[in-house]
């Protein structure tokens, strides 16, 4: 199984004139071009988490109504294209299929406001998988820009996740955001998109120590493709090297990829999604067996959604009753 943690196709999807191909001009606030789309995902990957993200300026005070928005229109793109997607819910649908899972995801939860039962309506609307935060501080913790860990509303809604059934991302926190994450949660939690802080100090990737207290939690972290954060002016050899850091520091067991496709400037040597074969050449070439590339490429991931999301129909009838 091939599973991506983090990408912003899907913020992308929703302007393009057809969201089955991606125009070489298409631009994202005038920064650069899309990276994937659905035949592109569909080829590389079995199982994909769709972030979406809501712009703190853009929608400030409407959070909960323009998310709600977004992720209708994402369900009715996909399912206007289900002959090549599907939705991940629950734990049965963690399988091969030839269609591409999407697995839906809120990156930045200032939709929720201090109101963790709000978290509901976004697991009946399919998201399986919470960020608490982007860059800034909101009511449930402080961000990687920010100061301050939890508040009372985010440790009762982290509590509502793993109850329910959602997967806990602490991509976007400080540091002591991230420790109460760790003490908070009692199911493992992903990271999903950062990279090693011992060999590129950025305040997005993890120190040694918080690579191995993941592991330690039976989590998973996702590695970047972000250039920012592997290197100056970096290439698929400085990602391959933050890739075995990780998997040298916390376990083999617990690294995956979480690419951040459509939402960074990529290194040298990977321009799209298309381009995930050298990645498995670079991790054989560097002395990855088979066994590890499977891990790292997407089976680590499978565990943590076999282990969190819910079971089956008859539960999630239930939750919603």
């Amino acid at each position: 199984m091939r599973v991506d943690a983090h990408n912003d196709t899907a913020l992308r999807l929703w302007d393009l004139p057809t969201i089955r191909t991606a125009p070489v001009d298409y631009r994202l606030q005038g920064q650069f071009s899309p990276q994937a789309d659905l035949l592109r995902w569909q080829e590389n990957f079995d199982i994909a988490f769709f972030a979406v993200y809501i712009d703190q300026e853009a929608y400030a005070g409407r959070y909960f109504a323009a998310s709600q928005e977004l992720f209708r229109r994402l369900k009715r793109d996909l399912a206007a294209n289900s002959d090549i997607v599907r939705l991940v819910l629950r734990r049965d649908d963690v399988r091969k299929d030839p269609r591409l899972g999407v697995l839906l995801a809120i990156e930045g939860a200032e939709c929720l406001g201090d109101n963790p039962e709000l978290l509901r309506a976004y697991f009946h609307i399919g998201v399986r998988s919470l960020g608490f935060t982007h860059n800034p501080a909101n009511a449930l913790a402080g961000g990687c820009q920010a100061k301050g860990g939890f508040t009372e509303a985010g440790r009762r809604t982290a509590r509502l996740a793993n109850e329910i059934g959602i997967i806990l991302d602490g991509a976007h926190l400080n540091e002591e955001s991230f420790w109460d994450l760790l003490e908070i949660s009692s199911q493992p939690v992903i990271i999903s998109h950062t990279a090693a802080a011992a060999l590129r100090p950025h305040y997005r990737n993890l120190s040694n120590e918080q690579l191995r207290a993941v592991a330690a939690n039976g989590g998973v972290v996702g590695v970047t493709f972000a250039n920012l954060f592997l290197a100056d002016d970096a290439d698929l050899s400085d990602y391959l090297r933050h890739l075995e850091h990780v998997a040298k520091v916390a376990g083999i067991d617990h690294v995956g990829i979480g690419s951040d496709f459509d939402g960074c400037d990529l290194p040298r040597g990977i321009n799209s999604v298309s381009d995930m074969h050298k990645v498995l050449t670079g991790l054989k070439e560097i002395g990855f067996s088979d066994l590890e590339i499977a891990k790292v490429y997407g089976e680590n991931f499978c565990r943590i959604m076999r282990k969190i999301l819910p079971c089956d129909t008859a539960e999630l009838k239930k939750e919603k009753g």
